[in-house]
């Protein structure tokens, strides 16, 4: 077991990576980045493409698509007023193609990279699940432990 992962998904003109920095953390980041008109690719060091941070409820829709339980699901982040659309979308052709779009950035996925994806947010979910859920506890002055406030950990996401 790691306690990070990254993993690649690289296209003609647009790459998704799914990543996480540390296993206790209930949330991935899935960022996008494409090919600019100079062909280099973007650089997010510089601000450039899109990064999302999905909570665990939304990892887990996104393997009810991939798992064909659901034929898409769409959802709308907002982080500092800024608004960004993301769906998951099957379109059937001579063999199964999944179309992520997350704002103005489109991946498609073909059969063994939708695979790899699908395994790895199983592992992910199950990772996060038995790490990522564990309640903080602290100790008071007559040497009790207390659970911290369930608001308070909120307020971190």
């Amino acid at each position: 077991m790691t306690d990070a992962h990254s993993q690649p998904f690289f296209g003609k003109n647009t790459a998704l990576f799914v990543q996480t920095r540390a296993k206790n953390e209930p949330f991935i980041f899935l960022k996008c980045i494409k090919i600019k008109d100079n062909d280099s690719w973007e650089k997010p060091s510089l601000g450039e493409g899109k990064t999302i941070k999905c909570k665990l409820e939304e990892i887990i829709m996104m393997l009810r698509v991939l798992n064909h339980e659901v034929e898409s699901w769409t959802t709308v982040h907002n982080f500092k007023d800024n608004k960004t659309p993301i769906s998951f979308n099957w379109k059937r052709e001579k063999e199964d193609i999944l179309w992520i779009n997350i704002g103005g950035y489109r991946k498609k996925l073909l059969f063994a990279q939708v695979e790899i994806f699908k395994l790895l947010l199983e592992h992910i979910i199950h990772e996060k699940i038995e790490n990522a859920t564990i309640p903080s506890f602290k100790m008071t002055e007559n040497n009790e432990l207390n659970s911290l406030i369930v608001t308070e950990e909120r307020e971190r996401f």
